[in-house]
């Protein structure tokens, strides 16, 4: 498949798809109120840093690499690491909110079922993108997105309430897109989930976690600092400034398909390329300057747009999205310059720089969200963009004996 009709499918999936479940989040406040869905955003966050990097740890980007290399046997072992880790992950979040929140078990039980079921269906996507076909992530993540938002409303008509409304829908709306999936397209991944190849030390489920587990503990490191700013909110100044805050960054994140799209596209070619740093050169400036240019729209049309969509009490976002529109070219370019690091082999780097962008994250967050609030968790995260996007640049900038970068 032509990366022209990649990028088609990619664009349906994060662009049609990713709008249709922004309305979804855009709706929750509307639907369980702000209370409600401050305390559902904290939580998710919750998970998303503790347990969604640890099902995840870096499989998917390993299984792309390897099988765009030619090692289809690297699915089934992906699949075994990935049971592993799913099911520890339930024992232990499910265990702790016994113990710690009784009132939250539900909830996280549900989350942790709709990231689970996520989880298995990247490592299908992962093989699709390594062979460069990816009709099915566009037609199968594209209806489990445009699922949620029917699906709210119809479990909202059956007295659902509260926290737990969204997170049932997540879950039901994974579900289902896993279902399609297989009746879809199970036949044509199957072959790959039955190759074993047998490549020295790098062959096996063991391989595969020793593999993922620096590229896990970066991308650990970046859920924490995507979504640190959320828990600190909730931890210094209460679920009201979580709500409000996540009102913006949604928003922000709906502007995010771009870099999102591109790399899924491009990174199969990336982990092949005999000139990385020259084909990351020609990308960086296309990206910086439609980012600039999203940018600007995002900072005078954002405002407004909340105001229209949720009324005067939520103001406050509106300011909370003007400085996030300052973080979005430096995303573009410094998800770019990130991935390039891995599609190299280079995780030791990612995870150095993405440790050093949590670390800044989080003493910027200590200092700015005590007097500013949501707008200062929203000035540490421009912050910390501009920079990792910097750090990024030289470290792709150096020659390495040995490496095409």
């Amino acid at each position: 498949m032509k990366p022209a009709e990649n990028a088609a499918w990619q664009a349906l999936d994060q662009g049609l798809g990713r709008g249709l479940l922004l309305l979804f989040y855009m709706s929750i406040p509307m639907v369980i109120g702000l209370e409600a869905y401050g305390r559902f955003a904290f939580v998710q966050a919750a998970m998303l840093i503790v347990a969604q990097p640890v099902m995840l740890l870096g499989l998917d980007l390993i299984v792309v690499k390897r099988v765009a290399r030619g090692e289809h046997g690297a699915v089934r072992d992906a699949v075994l690491a990935r049971a592993g880790l799913v099911g520890a992950t339930g024992v232990v979040v499910i265990a702790a909110a016994a113990v710690a929140a009784p009132g939250d078990l539900t909830l996280v039980a549900l989350l942790w079922l709709y990231l689970g079921t996520l989880a298995f269906e990247g490592l299908v996507f992962a093989y699709f993108r390594g062979i460069e076909w990816m009709r099915a992530e566009g037609i199968v993540g594209t209806t489990q997105k445009a699922l949620a938002l029917p699906l709210l409303g119809l479990l909202a008509m059956a007295q659902l309430r509260g926290a737990v409304l969204p997170a049932a829908t997540l879950a039901l709306a994974a579900s289902a897109g896993a279902v399609l999936l297989v009746l879809l397209y199970g036949g044509r991944v199957a072959p790959a989930f039955r190759r074993r190849e047998r490549r020295g030390e790098n062959a096996g489920a063991a391989a595969m976690l020793r593999e993922g587990s620096v590229i896990g503990l970066a991308a650990l490191t970046s859920v924490i600092y995507f979504r640190v700013d959320s828990v600190m909110l909730g931890l210094l100044r209460g679920s009201e400034a979580v709500g409000i805050y996540n009102v913006a960054y949604r928003l922000m994140e709906g502007t995010l398909i771009v870099p999102i799209v591109f790399m899924n596209v491009v990174f199969p070619r990336l982990a092949k390329a005999a000139d990385l740093r020259a084909a990351v050169g020609r990308a960086g400036g296309l990206l910086a300057a439609v980012g600039l240019v999203v940018s600007a729209a995002f900072a005078f049309g954002g405002p407004p747009l909340i105001t229209l969509v949720y009324g005067g009490a939520y103001e406050r976002a509106g300011s909370v999205s003007t400085v996030l529109a300052l973080a979005i070219a430096p995303i573009y370019v410094g998800t770019l310059l990130t991935q390039a690091l891995i599609a190299s082999d280079r995780q030791l780097e990612y995870l150095r720089l993405a440790v050093l962008a949590l670390a800044a994250n989080v003493g910027l967050d200590a200092v700015l969200i005590p007097p500013y609030g949501e707008v200062g968790a929203a000035a540490a995260t421009v912050a910390t963009e501009v920079a990792v996007a910097i750090a990024g640049a030289r470290l792709l900038s150096r020659q390495r004996e040995g490496t095409a970068i």
